[in-house]
């Protein structure tokens, strides 16, 4: 299919119980205790809807882009983010499900780190994703999407994503597309990107490595199309003195510009 970016959206935040009702425990939410109420929330604690939610569509949807974010974990793990699958029976619950694939997990943590990694996640039954923590202990999640991939059926319309020769579009350590300065807490820089090296006129998004280095204090960025309200959503977060790199996928706003916006510190 073709892909759809969107503005980001947080569409699950286990702190506030937003998408999925607590923190992830061990395991992937199937549960054999012959209580039905506790086999129910054991299955809502390790999944969560994406479609018709943050801009996604309801239907016509095989894949979504999500920025994935674990912080306050009570032990080191991993987690693998894949398609809820069907009952092996139409009369059973989620114990009797398959499990889960064999796929890498798509991001890891220590005890108590923030850690953030962009996915492509294929979509499962009810337009869901399920959760399979690889942990001793329970973590915090924040997912926000970033866009969407259609089924390829007649007029739902996307885009092609095109490669380019890694090119540098920003460097405010020594003025490259930006004032030669940190940004400070609050701030914002609007980085021109549709012309520049690698990336043609009139494009709908980008995909762009975004680092960041020697933050003074905890904060995060977001990054969203220039001229449109900016998002309640993180594309990297960081604490002091780390340099963090990640993956993002931005749509283009006014003027062929993304937002870069720091929240705290500099």
């Amino acid at each position: 299919g073709k892909f759809h970016p969107v503005s980001p959206a947080r569409i699950v935040d286990t702190r506030l119980g937003q998408g999925v009702p607590r923190a992830i425990t061990p395991g992937d939410g199937r549960n054999s205790d012959p209580n039905s109420n506790n086999r129910l929330s054991s299955r809502l604690g390790h999944e969560f809807r994406i479609t018709g939610v943050g801009g996604v569509p309801t239907t016509g949807v095989s894949a979504v882009l999500l920025n994935v974010t674990v912080t306050g974990g009570t032990a080191a793990g991993s987690m693998r983010l894949i398609p809820k699958p069907p009952r092996s029976a139409a009369w059973v619950d989620q114990s009797s499900y398959p499990t889960a694939n064999t796929q890498m997990a798509g991001v890891h943590w220590g005890a108590g780190e923030t850690r953030a990694s962009l996915q492509l996640v294929k979509v499962g039954v009810g337009g869901r994703v399920r959760l399979d923590s690889l942990s001793w202990g329970s973590v915090h999640l924040v997912v926000d999407v970033a866009g969407w991939v259609d089924e390829s059926q007649p007029g739902q319309g996307g885009d092609r994503l095109l490669t380019v020769d890694p090119a540098r579009l920003l460097d405010t350590r020594d003025g490259t597309g930006a004032a030669a300065r940190p940004v400070g807490p609050g701030g914002t820089v609007e980085l021109q990107v549709d012309g520049r090296p690698g990336v043609p006129a009139g494009c709908a998004a980008v995909a762009i490595n975004v680092t960041v280095t020697e933050p003074t204090e905890p904060s995060f960025l977001t990054a969203w199309p220039a001229g449109e309200p900016r998002p309640f959503a993180a594309s990297i977060n960081m604490v002091a003195g780390q340099t963090v790199p990640n993956l993002v996928l931005a749509r283009v706003g006014a003027d062929g510009k993304i937002g870069l916006f720091n929240h705290g510190g500099e």
